[in-house]
C-alpha cells in the first residue's frame, strides 16, 4: 500500500488549537497576488512550534467503525482500541490560551469557541466521495467517522447531503464522550471533470466540537486502491491556495476538488497545465486562469490530463475572505516506488497557513531493520527562498542544504537511514513553505 501525509504549519495551528491556544493573525501581512497574506513561522512563535507529522491515510487515526443507521440513537454503535472508548489525546491540562473556557485537555467545548480557532476540532465539515480507481475503489464504501473529543458531552452528529437544492439529512447519530462512530455513506463521486451540485458532498454537523475524518473506503483491507483524509472544520479554511500532489504514473488522472461552504462563491483557478473541462468548467491551459460560481456544497471536480506524470501540482485556486473554500488533492491511482498503484488523497490547508519550520518525521519502520525509502517533497510559495534541512549523518538520500528556491518551485527526494536514525530531519525556510511526504 502507498499512502501519504502532509506536514503543515496548521499542523501546529490544529495542536495549538486542540490546547485552546488563538489561531494565527488573518487580519495583515504580506501580498500573495494582489491579496492580503500572513503566514505562520518562528518570528511569530518560538520554535517549540515546529509542524509534526501525521499520517491521514486509512491505516491511522480513528480505527473504530460499526455500522450505521438512517435514524438518530443515543447508542454511539462504536468501539474502540482502549479500555475506555473512544479517541485519546496524550495531553496534560495546559493554562488558558486566552480563547474561552476550553476543554479539560484544551479542546474548546462550545461551537462559538471553536470557531475562533484555526484547528482540526469543530462543528461544520464538509466530506466528500473522490474519485477511486475504477470500480474496485469507487464502489466500495466510503465513510466519514467523526471523533467526539469532548470528556463530558455527548455530540449529535448530523450528515445531509444537497438534494433538488434543499439539504436533507442522511444520518445522525448521537456519539458518547471520547468515542467515535462510522458515518457508513452511499457512493457520491465524480468521475470527470465538472460541477456536481445535487448530492456533491455530504454536510456534517455537531452540537459540540469533535474531529473529523473520510475513508475511501472506510474498510480499507477491503481494497487495494485506498486512502483517507482529516477534514478541516470551516473556520479553518481559507481563500488562497497552492496544490501540492503527486503526480500519476499510470493511465489515470489527478485531480482537484473545491468546495464551497458559502452560496455566491466565485473561483479563480489558475492551471499549472493542461486540464480537462467539462460539467460547466472550461478546459484549462498552464498559467491561465478560468472562473467558475459555486454554492454551498457544491463540488468543483477538475482533473488533469491523462498524460505521463501528469500532476496538478502549483495550480492556484483563489477566492476572497468572505467565500473560503475546501481544497483536496488527490489522484485516482498511482505508483510511489515499486507494486501496485494506490489512490491519494489529502484535504490541504491554504498558503497562508503555511509555515517556516517543521519537524519532518517519517512513518514507522514496517520492516524489521529495514526503513524503507520515503518520498519527500518541499514547495516554495515565494521566491528567493532559502530551505535548510538538518538531520543525522545517518540519515541518506536528502538534497544538498541549503536549498535556493523560487515561487512554485518543488524539491523531490526519497530519504532513509539506519534503525537508529530511520530518516527523520528538521526543516527551516525563511519564507513559508509546504512538506507533503509519500510512502
Amino acid at each position: 500500500m502507498r499512502t501519504k501525509l502532509v506536514l503543515s504549519p496548521l499542523t501546529v495551528s490544529l495542536s495549538l488549537g486542540l490546547l485552546g491556544c488563538p489561531s494565527p493573525d488573518t487580519g495583515s501581512g504580506d501580498e500573495y497576488d494582489g491579496v492580503g497574506l500572513t503566514t505562520t513561522g518562528p518570528d511569530s512563535e518560538s520554535s517549540d512550534e515546529s509542524g509534526s507529522s501525521s499520517s491521514d491515510d486509512a491505516t491511522t487515526g480513528p480505527t473504530t467503525t460499526s455500522d450505521s443507521s438512517d435514524s438518530s440513537s443515543s447508542d454511539s454503535n462504536s468501539s474502540s482500541e482502549s479500555a475506555d472508548g473512544g479517541l485519546k489525546f496524550d495531553l496534560t491540562p495546559v493554562p488558558d490560551g486566552g480563547m474561552g473556557t476550553g476543554g479539560e485537555m484544551g479542546i474548546p467545548e462550545d461551537c462559538n469557541t471553536a470557531a475562533a480557532i484555526a484547528s482540526s476540532v469543530g462543528c461544520l465539515f464538509f466530506g466528500l466521495d473522490l474519485d477511486n480507481q475504477g470500480s474496485a475503489g469507487d464502489m466500495q464504501q466510503y465513510g466519514i467517522i467523526v471523533s467526539n473529543v469532548q470528556t463530558d458531552q455527548p455530540a449529535m452528529a448530523t450528515v445531509e447531503s444537497k438534494q433538488n437544492g434543499v439539504w436533507m439529512q442522511v444520518q445522525s447519530q448521537v456519539i458518547q464522550p471520547l468515542d467515535s462512530y462510522a458515518f457508513q455513506l452511499p457512493d457520491n463521486h465524480q468521475e470527470d471533470t465538472g460541477i456536481k451540485t445535487d448530492l456533491g458532498t455530504y454536510r456534517v454537523t455537531t452540537d459540540v466540537p469533535v474531529v473529523a475524518y473520510q475513508f475511501n473506503p472506510l474498510d480499507g483491507s477491503a481494497s487495494y486502491t485506498t486512502d483517507a483524509s482529516l477534514l478541516y472544520p470551516v473556520p479553518s479554511w481559507d481563500y488562497l491556495h497552492e496544490i501540492v500532489g503527486y503526480k500519476v504514473t499510470i493511465s489515470a488522472v489527478s485531480y482537484i476538488d473545491i468546495v464551497a461552504a458559502v452560496d455566491g462563491t466565485a473561483v479563480q483557478v489558475v492551471p499549472s497545465g493542461p486540464t480537462l473541462g467539462g460539467g460547466g468548467i472550461p478546459a484549462g491551459q498552464a498559467n491561465t486562469p478560468f472562473f467558475i460560481m459555486l454554492d454551498e456544497g457544491d463540488v468543483a471536480h477538475i482533473t488533469s490530463t491523462t498524460s505521463a506524470n501528469a500532476t496538478m501540482t502549483g495550480t492556484r485556486v483563489i477566492t476572497d475572505e468572505d467565500h473560503p473554500v475546501g481544497v483536496f488533492t488527490a489522484t485516482e491511482c498511482t505508483n510511489t516506488g515499486q507494486g501496485a498503484c494506490d489512490h491519494m488523497e489529502e484535504m490541504i490547508t491554504g498558503v497562508r497557513l503555511w509555515g517556516m519550520e517543521f519537524v519532518a518525521s517519517r512513518m514507522p519502520i514496517r520492516q524489521d531493520n529495514s526503513p524503507e525509502p520515503v518520498i519527500w517533497q518541499i514547495y516554495a510559495s515565494e521566491d528567493d527562498t532559502v530551505v535548510t534541512i538538518t538531520a543525522s549523518p545517518e540519515v541518506t538520500g536528502l538534497p544538498a542544504s541549503p536549498i535556493a528556491m523560487n515561487k512554485g518551485d518543488m524539491v523531490e527526494f526519497s530519504a532513509t537511514g539506519s534503525v537508529a536514525n530511520p530518516g527523520d530531519f528538521f526543516v527551516e525556510a525563511d519564507k513559508p513553505i509546504a512538506v507533503m511526504s509519500y510512502l
